[in-house]
């Protein structure tokens, strides 16, 4: 019979063939929160693919790779680290903005993953001093340097579908450009055109203009006097700030041989000055002294340099591949570490892409990107030492730190803690048994065993570490007391076993002491600061 001949055989198939639509309908599903407790985030850019790493520090787990338009030539952290601009190379007739959302909540300090928010479409973009994003008045800023503008973006939604609320500040030309702010003006130095711009910081309104200043690259201040640094291409442009120096020019300062590309802050109002090349030298101003003049330091020719985040260190990595660490007021050399091979003498940055190393610091650690041999080197800056090598693959050039300590007035609460809860007399006490019941699995400084991180199933190699590199801080003080009393789980394989009737209780706080010492600053503040909110619950 033909299905033309009779209906029925149809509704037939059709109920059965809807039977199964149901069965297989999707069920519901049970959320989970993914925010966690992460003291730093690590971000670097790969010359090699373009894409954007997120690395979770103390940990080390690469988190995040967010592929951008290639390749990134600038990478910079908003103020209230919630957004990263990666901001493409000029090679193209596409000047993409990648506003990647960092993960990070300012209110409770916890992370999520880092993901895309927008992508903004810009002229040759600039804007971002020490991996930090150029501000007006605490409001994110990015040169347009194609079309001579400031844009000023008055909210921060970039994770929303919104549209952005953007101010326009127009600038005297199209340039490359160098700049400071103040509270009540805008310094904008421009590089081709050799004059300084001064503008209004509420409406962008210019108000003045000092010129002969060719060439004008690197920028520097002096906090106590208010006077801004500016390198010209012959000597440096010295403008007031305050009273009646204000706006106005008030010295210029010869160089001794060549001329500077790169002020840095470095400690107790001196600025250090160097090249984009590779001078053998380094330029020294003290702004406490005048009349003003710089002397030269003699240093190995180096292809970085950088001052730590609390201006005590002068960082200058060689073209050798040695760190130096020098101290930020004086110059003088403290030590050398050997973080290298030696980088290729031809290598030279351009405007394309990022190429060169970088480096980001954060307490007594120093984070450098190391593109030839696709590595990032934590460095212990008072030990001297390389802590360990993150495996990042391709080249990874800029690197920002994402600091989850740090305040939102800017204090780094890691930094400004001057107190643990225990005291030096502990950590002497706990050191010697640690040595006797712990250091045998866990490491002799709480490195960890060797099996650490490769076992699936616990194994007597594999005891995590306790220095701050593994999970330990996630745990509150009671439950680390407790694993030690008690032991681990009974699920593995090759439990640690309890300690609870060999030790007192204050031995066993002696322990969490001893191996909480050698947590970096950063990871200690992340952890008191939860176990803050734990006890507040209560």
């Amino acid at each position: 019979m033909s299905l033309s001949g009779s209906k029925t055989p149809l509704l037939i198939v059709l109920g059965i063939a809807c039977v199964p639509c149901i069965a297989v309908a999707h069920g519901a599903t049970e959320q989970f929160i993914e925010t966690e407790l992460v003291p730093t985030r690590l971000f670097t850019a790969d010359a090699e693919t373009g894409a954007v790493l997120a690395i979770n520090l103390p940990t080390g787990n690469v988190v995040a790779r967010l592929s951008t338009p290639p390749f990134v030539m600038l990478l910079g952290l908003s103020p209230d680290r919630r957004h990263l601009f990666a901001m493409r190379g000029r090679n193209t007739d596409r000047d993409w903005i990648t506003v990647i959302d960092t993960g990070f909540d300012p209110e409770t300090r916890m992370m999520r993953g880092p993901h895309v928010a927008r992508t903004i479409l810009g002229d040759k973009p600039a804007g971002v001093i020490e991996g930090r994003l150029t501000t007006v008045d605490s409001r994110i800023a990015v040169f347009m340097e194609g079309t001579g503008e400031l844009q000023v973006f008055t909210d921060n939604k970039f994770s929303t579908p919104e549209s952005l609320s953007i101010t326009t500040y127009a600038l005297g030309a199209p340039d490359h450009y160098h700049y400071l702010e103040t509270d009540r003006y805008l310094y904008v130095g421009h590089f081709r055109n050799g004059f300084l711009q001064i503008l209004d910081r509420d409406d962008g309104r210019e108000v003045g203009r000092i010129g002969n200043c060719a060439g004008l690259h690197g920028m520097g201040r002096d906090e106590a006097t208010g006077r801004l640094f500016f390198a010209c291409r012959a000597d440096v442009l010295v403008v007031g700030t305050k009273g009646a120096e204000s706006n106005r020019e008030v010295a210029r300062i010869a160089y001794p041989e060549r001329r500077l590309g790169t002020l840095l802050q470095g400690k107790d109002r001196v600025l250090w000055g160097y090249d984009e090349g590779a001078m053998p030298s380094l330029y020294r101003l003290d702004a406490a002294r005048q009349p003003y003049s710089f002397n030269a330091l003699p240093v190995d020719s180096s292809i970085h340099q950088r001052v730590t985040a609390d201006r005590s260190r002068l960082l200058v990595l060689t073209w050798s591949g040695e760190l130096q660490v020098r101290d930020a007021w004086s110059g003088s050399l403290i030590r050398t570490v050997d973080i290298a091979r030696p980088f290729a003498e031809d290598l030279k940055e351009n405007t394309d892409k990022a190429v060169l190393p970088d480096i980001d610091t954060e307490g007594n650690r120093a984070y450098i990107s190391l593109p030839h041999q696709g590595q990032i080197a934590e460095v212990d800056l008072d030990e001297g030492a390389v802590l360990r090598y993150f495996d990042t693959g391709g080249q990874p050039t800029r690197v920002v730190l994402l600091k989850a300590t740090a305040g939102l007035d800017g204090i780094d609460i890691a930094a400004s803690t001057q107190y643990r809860w225990y005291e030096p007399d502990d950590v002497q006490k706990g050191r010697k048994i640690y040595a006797i019941h712990c250091a045998g699995c866990h490491g002799g400084t709480g490195q960890g065993g060797p099996g650490w991180g490769q076992q699936r199933v616990q194994t007597a190699d594999a005891a995590p570490p306790l220095n701050g590199t593994g999970h330990a801080y996630k745990h509150p003080l009671d439950d680390l007391l407790a694993t030690i009393s008690k032991g681990s789980p009974s699920s593995s394989v090759v439990g640690m076993p309890g300690f609870g009737e060999l030790l007192s209780s204050k031995e066993q706080r002696t322990l969490v002491a001893y191996f909480q010492s050698f947590w970096p600053a950063s990871v200690y503040a992340a952890w008191r600061i939860a176990e803050s909110e734990r006890h507040s619950d209560h």
